[in-house]
């Protein structure tokens, strides 16, 4: 390893320290985890991904195979990005997909004057256990009730398995 690479790697070694230490004595959140808990790998597990893009997909896929015990899907967010460009350069937005059901069945985004757009909806959450399946929020139904992508999905799911 070059000599430059280890000074980095050590730096930010130190800097991750200092900022759990700051962290867990004035942020509640951190402050109140019982210390029982591995509390210093949920906060890399956190700040990690804010810093590296990559270790965020690294995680979401770990995390997809650690899914795969469980025994049902379970609906979760894809992922969050940082805009790179425009006039929200610098904010983090969620990252998103267009959903499978919707446009399986031809249902199309709704522009601000109610007009149908050519584009499928938008979602920004997948399967816990299928990470290639988009689907609409499962409260979505509440407001567009022929949206029950996430239902359907649960159905065809337990059909699968019977």
């Amino acid at each position: 390893m070059r000599h430059q690479t280890r000074m980095q790697m050590e730096i930010m070694a130190l800097s991750m320290v200092d900022a759990f230490l700051a962290c867990r004595a004035f942020m509640p959140k951190w402050r109140d985890m019982p210390n029982d808990e591995s509390v210093f790998d949920k906060f890399l597990l956190t700040v990690i991904p804010q810093l590296d893009r990559r270790a965020e997909e690294e995680l979401l896929t770990t995390a997809a195979a650690d899914d795969a015990v469980v025994e049902q899907c379970q609906q979760v967010p894809i992922g969050r990005r940082v805009v790179t460009e425009g006039a929200n350069a610098g904010r983090t937005t969620n990252t998103q997909q267009r959903c499978g059901a919707c446009k399986a069945e031809g249902r199309k985004e709704v522009n601000k004057h109610g007009e149908p757009t050519s584009a499928t909806p938008r979602t920004s959450y997948t399967c816990s256990i299928h990470p290639g399946v988009h689907c609409c929020h499962s409260t979505k139904v509440l407001t567009h009730p022929e949206r029950d992508c996430w239902q359907r999905h649960l159905q065809s799911h337990d059909a699968v398995e019977e």
